[in-house]
Parts: structure tokens; C-alpha cells; sequence
């Protein structure tokens, strides 16, 4: 009998259950966050890495080498440009908030747009987004207008977070590292009451 045969009688002839899909929730990175600090501005606050400095003006938080920023905004519209490599976006909870995650290559090339394989070959900077578009009572918008119009008309709020890893690096790990840290200081955020 091989290993498989003795693993399912030992099982005691039944067969394992299948391991449960992990969460869409921002999750912290095995990175610990007891050195972090905690930023608090309008009605929300999060915390980030402990040698970070706040920018002028407490809209966001930077590393001192300025090459990685932390921002959350309101009401600003408008798009981050054009990636110059596609655009992956996944699900994400911010604060028990369903939003969607996008992260962003700006890769340096004189093409407007590469290839996967180009992508991964280039040097790219790379940029996560999120948006929530949440009433005074931090209900999510739910109707047909769009966030704009129902900031304009019905008093939403448009929260915009985003971080920018300002460093050039090649293929994956660039990537990773900006959503890794992406996830851990969102992992943090809450609205106030």
C-alpha cells in the first residue's frame, strides 16, 4: 500500500477537506507593525511604518527617501495616467468596506503599452489604488450616477487610497513589495465615529 493508500486510512477512510480560499481582506504581511505610528486625519486614521514622516498638510505619510508614499484623499477625480503594463485588479476590505484593489506599472519604455513578457523584463514603478465612495453615515453609494454625481448632488464622499512605490525594479518583486506594504498599512484603517 503507498503513502497515498495508509494517508486515506489513517484519514480514517475519509478524504480531507479542501482548504478554505483565503479572504479579499487587506491582511498584514509576516512584516510586524509595533514600531509603526499612527496617523489620524478628518475622520480616519491608520498606521504606518515608524520611519515614515507625515508630508505637510497630513494627507499622507512618506518614507525619508521619498520613494515610497502613502495618500488618502477625497473628492479628487481623475485617473493616475496610463500604465504603460496592464492593470490587475482583486477585491479588497477596507475596514469592512468591499472595494477593489488596482495595481499599476509605469514601466520605462518608449512604448505606450508592453507585452507580459516585456512587462516582467522592465524596470516599473508601481502604484495601488482603491476607492470607496461612502455617505456621511459611511453607507456605501449604491445608485445609477456614479460617485461623482453623487458627491455633487447627494453628499457623498469619494475616499481615494494610494500608495506609490517610486522605486524602479524588475519583474515580480516590485510588485509584491508595493502590495504587500499596500495591504499592511490598509490592514490598519479605520473610520472614526
Amino acid at each position: 500500500m503507498g503513502i497515498g493508500g495508509y494517508y486515506f486510512l489513517y484519514q480514517g477512510g475519509k478524504l480531507p477537506s479542501p482548504a478554505t480560499p483565503p479572504s479579499p481582506t487587506a491582511t498584514p504581511t509576516s512584516t510586524r507593525t509595533e514600531d509603526w505610528k499612527t496617523h489620524t486625519y478628518m475622520n480616519f486614521e491608520f498606521q504606518y511604518p515608524g520611519d515614515w514622516v507625515v508630508d505637510e498638510g497630513g494627507l499622507s505619510v512618506r518614507n525619508k527617501d521619498n520613494n515610497e508614499k502613502f495618500s488618502v484623499a477625497t473628492n479628487l477625480f481623475g485617473d493616475s495616467g496610463l500604465p504603460s503594463c496592464k492593470v490587475e485588479s482583486t477585491p479588497i476590505n477596507i475596514d469592512g468596506k468591499s472595494s477593489q484593489k488596482k495595481t499599476l506599472a509605469f514601466c520605462k519604455s518608449d512604448k505606450l503599452e508592453l507585452s507580459p513578457n516585456e512587462c516582467s523584463s522592465t524596470p516599473c514603478i508601481y502604484t495601488v489604488e482603491s476607492e470607496l465612495c461612502l455617505d456621511g453615515n459611511l453607507n456605501p453609494y449604491m445608485g445609477d450616477g456614479g460617485c461623482e454625481w453623487a458627491t455633487k448632488f447627494e453628499g457623498f464622499t469619494l475616499y481615494q487610497f494610494h500608495l506609490e512605490c517610486n522605486e524602479y525594479k524588475t519583474g515580480e518583486s516590485g510588485k509584491e513589495s508595493c502590495n504587500q506594504l499596500y495591504d499592511q498599512i490598509l490592514s490598519t484603517f479605520q473610520f472614526l465615529d
